[in-house]
């Protein structure tokens, strides 16, 4: 099993979703919360499951999609997960 860390942009990405969701549904916030997290878990077992990012087009970069979210994480050794953003926004260059 692979260990797995957040950087504190992903927090904070998780944080924003949670809080721009809630505002129309705390209960669909909170669902689409947990299976984020818990495709996120997956990758504990399963850390190369996702695919190579598009944008970036180096292995230890991946992602996964939950939700109609990108869940990029970098993958060496240990799988850190470096943002979450919804696939109609742009990509964050500044990975």
């Amino acid at each position: 099993m692979v260990k797995l860390n957040y950087d504190s942009r992903a927090l904070e990405d998780l944080n924003l979703i949670y809080h721009y969701l809630k505002r129309n549904s705390p209960n669909y916030a909170k669902t689409i919360i947990t299976k984020i997290k818990e495709r996120i878990r997956t990758l504990k077992d399963f850390p190369k499951m996702g695919r190579i990012v598009p944008e970036i087009e180096k292995t230890e970069f991946r992602e996964l999609i939950e939700q109609g979210y990108r869940i990029v994480y970098q993958l060496n050794g240990t799988i850190i997960i470096l943002t979450i953003f919804h696939s109609r926004e742009r990509f964050p260059l500044d990975l």
